[in-house]
Order: C-alpha cells, then sequence, then structure tokens
C-alpha cells in the first residue's frame, strides 16, 4: 500500500469514509480506519469493484495456447479462439511454409527448414557459393580464384570474388582467344606443311601446326600446291605380292612391270632365288614347284659355264614356312615318275625342256640314273624353315643337291 497524502489532513480534506474501496485503473484506492487518508494498491490483475482481481492474467493480454489456439483475457480469464491455421505472438497468423520442407531463402544465401507449425522458416545451412532452389542444397564453387576462360566474341573472363561465375576483363582478342588469353595467330587454320615425318596441319586456333599424317615415302607439294604424302620415291620398285612395281612419279600409282617366276619370290623390289612352299606337302601344286626347281637347278648346271657358277653352285633356297608337312625324297620321286606320261607332261610345266630336265634328275626308267641326292635329316624337305636348306648342283657328279645351305657354302 501507498499513502496518497499527509496522515493529519488527508487526501481528501477529512472526507473519506472508512472503510471505503473504489478503483482507478488498474490501482485499489481504500480509506483509513479513522477516515483521514487513502492507501493506493496496484492490482497485479487489474482493479474491480473496489478489490484486486485474483484471476490468471490482465484483460486484454493475448498468448498462443497451442500452435492453433489463441487465448484473449477476459476478466481476468483466459478465452479460446481455435485459428485456421496458426497462432503466433497471441494472434492468428497465416502458415508461412509446408511444415517440415527445406527450400532456399530468395537471395540464395542459405537453406531453411519450415517449422513444424508452418509458420517459421529456421537456419539450416549457409551458401556462401548460391543455393539451387530445385534441390534446396548449396552450390558448389562455380570457379577458382585466378580461373580463366574465354566467352562469346573472344572476350577473355576470370573467376568473380564470389566465385559463383565468371565476368569479363579487359578487352575483345582481335584474332582469337584460348585459356582466357588472347593468341596471335601462327598460322591460318587448315593450312599444310610438310615436317620431319610427315603432313602438319594448323590447328583450329591457328597457334601452331600439329602431325595429322606420316608419310612412308615423304612429304611433297603436291598437284594442289599443298603439302601431301607422296605415294612412292620415283624410280623406287617394290613387291607387290609375286609381282614388282615401279614407282614412275610420287603422286602417281605404282605401276607392275615383271611378274617373278613361280619358283621366285619376290623381296625388295625384286626376283629373288627363293622357292615358297605353301599348303599341304602332298599337293599337286606343291610337289610339282619343287620338281620344277629341281629341274632349272639342273638346266643351270648344264648351261652355265664352269667359270660362272664353279663345280658346285647354289640354285635358290627353300621358304617352307607356310608348309605343312615334310616332302620326303623318296616320295617326290614316286609321285612324279608314277605320274610322268599319265596325267603329267610337259604342259605341267613352265617349258617343255623343264619337264625333260626333271625326268633326267629323277631317273624314272629303269635304263635312267637318279640323279637327286636330299642330304638332309631323313633325306626330307623340312617344313617350318626359311632358306636353311637350298637346291644346288654339284658339276663333277652331276647330281642335284637338297642340302643345308651353309653345308653347300662351306665345300
Amino acid at each position: 500500500m501507498i499513502s496518497t497524502g499527509d496522515s493529519d489532513t488527508g487526501a481528501l480534506g477529512g472526507v473519506c469514509e472508512p472503510g471505503d474501496a473504489w478503483c482507478n485503473g488498474g490501482k485499489l484506492l481504500k480509506c483509513r480506519a479513522d477516515g483521514t487518508d487513502v492507501f493506493e494498491t496496484v492490482c497485479d490483475y487489474g482493479c474491480f469493484d473496489g478489490a484486486c482481481r485474483d484471476g490468471a492474467c490482465v484483460d486484454g493480454s493475448v498468448r498462443c495456447g497451442g500452435p492453433t489456439l489463441k487465448e484473449t483475457c477476459q476478466n481476468a480469464e483466459w478465452v479460446s479462439t481455435v485459428c485456421d491455421q496458426g497462432c503466433m505472438n497471441g494472434e492468428c497468423v497465416a502458415q508461412v511454409c509446408a511444415a517440415g520442407r527445406e527450400l532456399c531463402e530468395p537471395d540464395g544465401s542459405k537453406v531453411v527448414r519450415c517449422s513444424a507449425d508452418g509458420l517459421v522458416l529456421e537456419h539450416v545451412e549457409t551458401c556462401p557459393f548460391g543455393c539451387d532452389g530445385a534441390t534446396a542444397t548449396c552450390l558448389p564453387a562455380v570457379c577458382d580464384d585466378g580461373d580463366l576462360r574465354c566467352g562469346a566474341a573472344a572476350q577473355p573472363e576470370r573467376c568473380r570474388v564470389d566465385r559463383r561465375g565468371f565476368e569479363a576483363f579487359g578487352e575483345p582478342c582481335a584474332e582469337s582467344c584460348a585459356a582466357g588469353e588472347c593468341l596471335v595467330s601462327a598460322c591460318k587454320a587448315g593450312e599444310k606443311r610438310c615436317g620431319a615425318v610427315g603432313v602438319e596441319t594448323c590447328n583450329s586456333a591457328g597457334s601452331a601446326f600439329t602431325k595429322t599424317e606420316t608419310c612412308e615415302w615423304g612429304c611433297l607439294a603436291g598437284p594442289s600446291g599443298g603439302a601431301e604424302c607422296a605415294q612412292c620415291f620415283p624410280d623406287a620398285h617394290r613387291c607387290s605380292g609375286n609381282t614388282i612395281e615401279y614407282c614412275e612419279t610420287p603422286f602417281a600409282p605404282w605401276v607392275a612391270v615383271k611378274e617373278c617366276a613361280p619358283i621366285q619370290t619376290c623381296a625388295n623390289g625384286q626376283c629373288a632365288d627363293v622357292l615358297k612352299l605353301e599348303g599341304g606337302a602332298t599337293l599337286d601344286s606343291v610337289r610339282l614347284l619343287l620338281t620344277e626347281a629341281l629341274a632349272e637347278c639342273w638346266m643351270q648346271m648344264l648351261t652355265k659355264s664352269k667359270q660362272e657358277t664353279g663345280d658346285r653352285y647354289i640354285c635358290r633356297g627353300l621358304d617352307t614356312l607356310g608348309l605343312t608337312g615334310d616332302i620326303g625324297q623318296a616320295e617326290l620321286v614316286s609321285w612324279f615318275c608314277d605320274n610322268a606320261g599319265e596325267g603329267l607332261g610337259e604342259s605341267d610345266f613352265t617349258t617343255a625342256e623343264l619337264f625333260d630336265a626333271a625326268s633326267d634328275v629323277m631317273g624314272c626308267g629303269t635304263l635312267d640314273w637318279l640323279d637327286l641326292t636330299v642330304d638332309t635329316l631323313n633325306q626330307k624337305v623340312h617344313a617350318g624353315v626359311f632358306t636353311d636348306e637350298c637346291i644346288a648342283f654339284d658339276r663333277p657328279d652331276k647330281e642335284i643337291l637338297v642340302a643345308p645351305c651353309e653345308e653347300l657354302k662351306q665345300e
């Protein structure tokens, strides 16, 4: 209680009925027992009809009694009102978001989550490089400090300070831009020239020549004036199968000039005295080639002078890498003699003279002498070797030999 005046005079001039009480706003005024003074009391819950209220609230105050319940103090008692959507700070309000949903702040600075009552957006994560509205997740940096690139119209660009994108800097390049730098062309895009090993072409940026074609026969100015790979060296020879081809001009096709004999092999642009035997050892075509090679060596012995060849001469080597199975001397002689005159004749040989020479070597008649000696392991021409075995003639003995090449060279 607070006194409002002197106890001798009284605030009301002594006119106060002892025990009277009345309200003045939220205060209770009560006359002293002697009627000479008034005591003042501030009521916590308001004053009504000359007494402080004992209620739980102050009239007119508001609060939220639940997510959707507004309460207002009336006559010192809370009166509830149900809100349509939600209650905040004692007032009915509309929900601002779907409960539990995560989304980006409008400025993209962070990820927020809607509260359980849908009234408040709660902070989840700060996004230094922006927020992806579709996924409500923080975006990574678009670039790093110092990153450069080329934009439209050859404009150099650099990473922005916030690392959320690129910005233009400097003037657009006069010619071209690469990796954020202006380039001055070293050549015209698509231009060709001859390099160390072939044709070089200027890249699309015009910054350098790069090798685009390796030239087997060298690089020259072609008919159109630009650098081209030559097709061959003029006057060069090469083998195409068993055919010798000749190069007349660098950009013209190769021309076939000679076919090597069946008992020869084309190698390095020349007909080499090497017989290539391929296929099964019992094929008539394989046996015929070997027989013709033996007969040809016999004719060399008869037609070449001793001054040209000496007494022993290697006629040719044997390439049997493609042969399947060995060819024995006895089997070869039997095959020729059994078929000579009966399905095997002059027309099967390159010349009639070769057929006659083969007959002499094989000694098919009862009075004819076998003039062939296969002086190798088991008296066979062996499959799977390359020029390890050779065909030669021995002039004094008038004999054709098949023997290891090294042994023939040493004798």
